[in-house]
């Protein structure tokens, strides 16, 4: 009897070790918040991609200049008053429907280089017009501010935003244009594949840290499982991962996120 009882006992710690060890490997995979990335061999991922809360939108092809046109955040998009009616649909299909998408006439027509902004503040070229100022602030329900970003009056290039911290230094191994170089938003981050633990343990992990303190630059099994996807995959993956976790988020839900192709 006294060795059945053993065996049970043994039976139950290794139960208890097993269930640990899941436990651990979830937190793991809750905790990924930077991520390494390149799309189509390209370590500039802001170049091709614009990350919000609540939606994703990725080039189609090897497009360079598609995060400089246009700006937004989870309440809406600005794009340039060249936009055709065909490309304006098509985005407009792309968005959830709670997005607001608004064409502006505006000298300074790269939006994307000269607005960076998250959900409730933005920072303009301080040459912006003041009517795109106005509609920048009722489409995308922020706060605007003129200002440079270390002596930059291209902000939308020189600084990246989510609504935990805003990021301007360096990325993809000393590049200065962060926008180029990564996207964000409240959960996660997807930088270039050049970039250095260096830029990213003492820049963008504890400038775009998350909400409950978790360190935002976690190499774990997760990450490698991610590296054979596309980017438009690890940040689905990633981004669906943190809705689920979080239960601080204003975003609209699960169900809400998407990443679409545009262009």
């Amino acid at each position: 009897m006294s060795a059945r009882s053993n065996h049970h006992h043994h039976l139950l710690l290794l139960l208890l070790i097993l269930l640990l060890l899941i436990l651990l490997l979830l937190l793991l995979l809750l905790l990924v918040m930077a991520v390494r990335a390149s799309f189509e061999k390209n370590n500039e991922i802001g170049c091709f991609a614009k990350l919000t809360n609540t939606y994703c939108l990725v080039a189609v092809g090897g497009s360079e200049n598609f995060y400089s046109v246009f700006e937004g955040n989870r309440h809406g998009m600005l794009v340039p008053s060249n936009t055709t009616d065909q490309e304006l649909q098509h985005i407009r299909n792309c968005l959830p429907n709670t997005v607001r998408l608004q064409r502006v006439e505006e000298r300074l027509s790269a939006l994307g280089n000269v607005i960076a902004c998250n959900d409730y503040v933005a920072l303009v070229h301080p040459d912006l017009d003041r009517e795109t100022e106005e509609i920048l602030a009722d489409t995308l329900n922020v706060e605007v501010f003129r200002q440079t970003v270390a002596e930059q009056v291209l902000v939308g290039s020189y600084c990246s935003f989510s609504n935990q911290g805003g990021l301007a230094g360096t990325v993809n191994r000393g590049s200065e244009v962060i926008a180029a170089g990564m996207v964000v938003n409240d959960w996660c981050a997807f930088c270039g594949l050049d970039t250095t633990s260096t830029e990213l343990s003492s820049d963008i992990s504890e400038v775009l840290r998350s909400a409950v303190e978790t360190p935002a630059v976690t190499r774990s099994t997760s990450e490698a499982a991610l590296d054979e996807l596309t980017l438009e995959e690890r940040i689905l993956s990633l981004c669906r991962r943190r809705l689920r976790a979080s239960v601080s988020s204003d975003a609209h839900g699960y169900q809400r996120f998407g990443v679409f192709p545009c262009g």
